[in-house]
């Protein structure tokens, strides 16, 4: 089950709170009043004089279950528009609550108290994921801004990319000037000589307009590079002025563009990494209070909501909204309805319209230029095609039989073969020689011995005996001996001696000799069957390995996947740790000497930015942690509960920046091997 740091923290709260040692809980103690008068209008809730307590008290009781976090096992993400509609019957429920006998009233209300805590909590948890999410998204979107800064191909290709959207841009703004001559000369109703000149001077003030303007920003560059109508120290230098910027390369304008895109995007992800940042202060500072009085903790849910209304609204809070110290309970009813309501899906497509012209381009921008080439590359291909069909059907049909050959050859018949060989077990699927195919020839050589004995050497019958046992294993001496007698006249010997019969005996022993090596070597073959057919089939598969990986990357480069790799995840993850301990250690290694450096500087004039870049870096060790990308071994199970272990301390607010730069560095050396450091 995957966590996060709002799903644990506002778990841990929601247990703490409920099991508050206070003789009163949150809003046990007071009456809840009835929500705004605007609310209760945008509604249309009846107000009910009286209703079964009971049924009240089933319907909250069911509605806290939907939302409830006490229960770590069985938590989830609850949508957005499941916790309006809770909001909603929250709601009706508390114009119920007057009508309810005093003897039920508590345990509503405590319910009632219950629910609004949950659901703040569930608000702040979807609140925190849905920035963190957007701030990933904007971290891609700058990278890819940054490598094509960085590279001069990338900067060709992209500004190829860019034409058509370059020049619809200078179409539309030359449009609009030439209407607005048009409009100019045609508001002028003298038909005198005057206007005919004017007329007649138009096109030429036209073509100044568009190439040769020397007072400001010339149409045809700004609306090619729509970036030099932004305002930049590069720009408004009097070095770099819009003519000399005229005569550069368009591949420096290029990295120009890039340069300022990646720019403004870091600038939002700072300034979301300080929502962030802001968000967990608001918590850090419940839970401190979540022991304390029932009216700090009402004071710090009330703050907390007001805050997380603030970061989606990205206001101020005005001199007639609510202020510190002070609760009011329809306010954070209130505040909550329309945070769900209305700002938080706001903030996310004002986000998304902010980033609209700074986000990477579309897929057909991306690939005109392959979608454009298609037809004329189809074309030459089809005349190609003609014109050599007979060569390319010979070419397909060999193709067709070496595929399907090291199909069926290379991958299913050695495949068979191995589960052959492991149904076979020990006995095995080679052989070199037929099966007994020893034993007869043993017996024969004992035959042979054994009559040589009887009628050559007139033995009795024990010794007869002794010497079957001696050729079984494998002892000819008497035999030899009579060899060397006869070989010393083997004319003789051979015409009327027994030369012939004792070669044909050694001969035999050779047969014999052949066959018990026959019958190692097979052993042998046996024993590693699997191994040879293991062998055997490896380096197919190893093809098929990589020509899937292959045309898999190749499809994910072309449609734009989402997912990511396991090297590019772990990439990130190794970058996140460095830059987490890099932080730490510049805000706390010696603060007043290290002020002038832009991180010390940046901490010191927006704290809450800096928790929330950290906080952001935490949060993506924990997406790696439960990732399919974190390395699978034996003891997984026991690492990951010792690397969120590590994470929660880094988390811990009450820690000294001091110590979780210790721990940042303890961390880093730690776990580092997991990504390769």
């Amino acid at each position: 089950m995957s966590t996060s740091f709002a799903l644990d923290r506002t778990s841990e709260l929601a247990l703490q709170l409920r099991c508050s040692s206070s003789p009163s809980s949150l809003l046990l103690s007071r009456t809840l009043p009835t929500p705004s008068a605007h609310l209760k209008q945008q509604l249309n809730v009846p107000r009910s004089s009286k209703q079964d307590p009971q049924e009240t008290q089933s319907h909250l009781t069911c509605l806290l279950k939907l939302v409830d976090l006490r229960d770590g096992f069985h938590r989830k993400r609850v949508p957005d528009k499941q916790l309006v509609s809770v909001l909603d019957s929250f709601i009706a429920s508390l114009n119920s609550s007057p009508g309810v006998p005093p003897e039920g009233h508590q345990e509503i209300c405590e319910i009632q108290s219950l629910l609004l805590l949950q659901i703040a909590l569930r608000s702040y948890s979807t609140l925190y994921e849905s920035l963190c999410q957007q701030a990933f998204r904007l971290t891609d979107q700058i990278h890819y801004w940054s490598s094509i800064e960085n590279n001069q191909l990338s900067i060709s290709y992209y500004l190829i990319q860019s034409i058509p959207l370059r020049l619809a841009a200078l179409a539309r703004q030359i449009w609009s000037h030439t209407r607005r001559t048009i409009n100019q000369l045609g508001a002028d109703e003298s038909h005198n000589q005057q206007s005919f000149s004017r007329l007649a001077m138009w096109p030429r003030q036209l073509y100044n307009q568009i190439w040769t303007r020397r007072d400001q920003h010339a149409i045809s560059i700004s609306s090619l590079f729509p970036t030099l109508r932004t305002p930049s120290k590069l720009l408004n230098s009097p070095t770099h002025s819009i003519q000399f910027l005229s005569t550069l390369s368009p591949l420096l304008l290029t990295r120009q563009e890039a340069r300022l895109k990646r720019q403004e995007l870091e600038w939002i992800h700072a300034d979301l990494a300080e929502k962030i940042g802001r968000l967990v202060t608001g918590l850090h500072t419940l839970e401190q209070n979540a022991q304390s009085q029932t009216e700090q903790v009402d004071i710090a849910l009330s703050d907390l909501v007001s805050q997380m209304l603030q970061v989606t609204a990205e206001l101020d809070p005005q001199p007639g909204e609510q202020k510190a110290g002070q609760y009011h309970d329809a306010t954070v009813i209130d505040q909550l309805h329309e945070l769900l309501s209305s700002h938080l899906p706001g903030q996310q497509e004002k986000l998304a319209m902010r980033v609209s012209a700074l986000s990477p381009p579309g897929f057909f921008t991306r690939n005109w230029p392959w979608l454009i080439s298609l037809p004329i590359v189809s074309y030459a291909l089809s005349r190609l095609a003609y014109t050599y069909w007979n060569t390319i059907v010979d070419g397909l049909r060999d193709a067709q039989e070496t595929l399907k050959g090291f199909v069926s050859g290379w991958l299913i018949r050695p495949v068979e073969d191995i589960l052959h060989t492991l149904k076979a077990g020990q006995e095995g699927t080679l052989a070199i020689m037929t099966k007994d195919s020893l034993a007869p020839e043993l017996d024969s050589l004992e035959r042979m011995v054994v009559e040589f004995g009887r009628d050559k050497l007139k033995w009795t019958e024990d010794e007869l005996s002794t010497l079957s046992k001696s050729v079984k294993e494998g002892n000819l001496t008497s035999v030899l001996k009579v060899w060397e007698q006869e070989i010393k006249a083997p004319i003789r010997s051979a015409i009327a001696g027994s030369l012939i019969r004792v070669l044909l005996i050694q001969i035999q022993k050779v047969k014999v000799d052949l066959s018990l090596a026959m019958d190692g070597i097979q052993s042998i073959l046996r024993s590693q069957s699997l191994t040879f057919g293991a062998i055997g089939v490896a380096p197919s598969m190893l093809i098929c390995f990589m020509l899937s990986k292959l045309f898999g990357s190749l499809i994910r480069q072309r449609i734009g996947v989402v997912g990511k790799g396991t090297k590019a995840v772990r990439k990130e993850v190794r970058i996140a740790m460095r830059r987490m301990e890099r932080t730490l250690l510049l805000i706390t290694s010696n603060p007043s000497a290290d002020s002038a450096h832009p991180t010390a500087k940046a901490h010191l004039e927006n704290p809450a930015r800096t928790v929330g870049l950290l906080f952001l870096d935490l949060h993506l060790l924990r997406y790696f942690v439960h990732s399919p990308h974190f390395p699978r071994t034996e003891s997984s199970h026991a690492i990951q509960r010792e690397f969120l272990g590590d994470i929660t301390d880094l988390e811990c607010s009450p820690l000294s920046w001091k110590t979780k730069s210790k721990l940042a560095k303890r961390f880093v050396k730690q776990w580092g091997f997991l990504v390769g450091i």
